[in-house]
């Protein structure tokens, strides 16, 4: 244990999923503000993918068919209302439809904030409806990205649990066998070195430390292959536990049985939920420099104590964490993604102490914008929504 653990690329031809165009977010303000409320909407599928509004919309651009994983998102702008219809689970016969009714009920009370699961014949849809002119673009863009989340999230819960089926099969691309039995070899190692690590860390009551190479390892395993359907699922549920509010050692002895269960998982139901997914709206952010820059300060500042102090452990640890949540809550721009990709290379498997030095640096060079000047000039420091650093 006296180097950090492994690190790999992502398989992922990028991370960057999408074809945003950030410069375009202000003219969909711009729309909104001059009350052209449907030519604001428009903007923002432009903005999301400029060809998208003309190759999934009608001739006089008034309903649009977009798909997304297992859903099809249907967006009307008619009659001066907004109404999105997302049909994408066809509901199972006999009684398995009432507990799963039971749970769409609890659905829509909480994580839902804007569209609701509706059950329409045999079938269940988002749906949502307001008039145009309170279609605010953060609020319409926010209603999109929530559908599109929540669709993919639990079709394949429901699926698994309640004998549901798709709408729609998902249109996605699948890993060729060679590449499937690469990425099982590979999550297994990440879990195996994580679970020595681990056991090594408790055994000298460093618990804090054991808890962060669990949160470490099961973002790494979302770093390089982003799996979905249930398998996703339930990493981000347990990514979500490692973070409440919850006592350290449940924590880890929770933690611990999800890296075993993923160490016997079964291989044919692993295969299943590697694939790459077409998406509509990404369920991750882009950030800002200034968020950036504010979500890493208390790494910073952790980091650089415990380095002063000769914690070298701890300071990677710090710095690690803070690196793998910026590429598990962001959907990062390829270039600041080379950048960080190359550090967390570079410190794969070396020393503690080297790699302490080679993270903080890196860390400090984002904090202070000293980042390669070639990375910066390229503007990739705009937000989500448009808004240069």
């Amino acid at each position: 244990m006296t180097t950090t653990p492994k690190f790999e690329q992502t398989l992922l031809s990028s991370r960057k999923k999408h074809k945003i165009d950030i410069q375009k977010w202000d003219n969909v303000l711009q729309l909104y503000k001059e009350g052209k409320f449907a030519e604001s909407i428009i903007g923002i599928l432009d903005y999301v993918d400029p060809s998208l509004a003309k190759e999934r919309g009608n001739q006089d651009q008034t309903s649009f068919l977009i798909p997304h994983g297992s859903a099809i998102v249907d967006i009307s702008l008619k009659d001066g209302y907004l109404t999105v219809n997302a049909p994408f689970l066809r509901v199972p016969d006999g009684g398995a439809s009432i507990p799963m009714l039971r749970q769409v009920a609890q659905i829509n009370f909480t994580p839902l904030d804007l569209a609701q699961i509706k059950l329409g014949d045999d079938f269940l849809y988002f749906f949502y409806k307001m008039p145009l002119d309170l279609c605010e673009p953060y609020k319409t863009y926010e209603l999109f990205r929530e559908i599109c989340n929540y669709a993919d999230q639990y079709d394949d819960v429901f699926i698994d649990s309640f004998g549901a089926s798709w709408v729609q099969e998902p249109s996605i691309e699948r890993f060729d066998q060679s590449e499937l039995d690469k990425i099982w070899n590979t999550v297994q190692a990440f879990i195996s070195e994580a679970q020595e690590y681990i056991n090594h860390f408790e055994q000298q009551r460093m618990l804090l430390y054991a808890l962060d190479v669990l949160s470490i390892t099961l973002k790494k395993i979302e770093f390089y292959v982003a799996p979905q359907g249930l398998l996703r699922t339930k990493n981000e549920e347990m990514i979500k536990y490692l973070e409440a509010n919850i006592p350290l050692s449940n924590k880890i002895s929770k933690g611990k049985n999800f890296l075993k269960e993923l160490q016997t998982y079964n291989r044919a139901d692993f295969d299943k939920d590697i694939y790459k997914i077409q998406v509509f709206i990404p369920y991750k952010y882009n950030s800002s420099m200034d968020n950036i820059k504010a979500n890493f300060e208390h790494a910073y500042k952790n980091a650089k104590a415990e380095l002063d102090k000769g914690d070298h452990i701890g300071s990677s640890l710090t710095i690690l964490y803070a690196f793998f949540n910026l590429f598990y809550y962001n959907d990062v721009r390829d270039n600041l993604s080379k950048y960080v990709t190359e550090v967390l290379l570079k410190t794969s498997s070396i020393p503690w102490k080297e790699a302490s030095k080679e993270l903080f640096t890196a860390i400090e060079a984002i904090m202070t914008d000293k980042i390669p000047t070639e990375t910066k000039k390229r503007g990739f420091w705009a937000n989500l929504f448009g808004f240069n650093d």
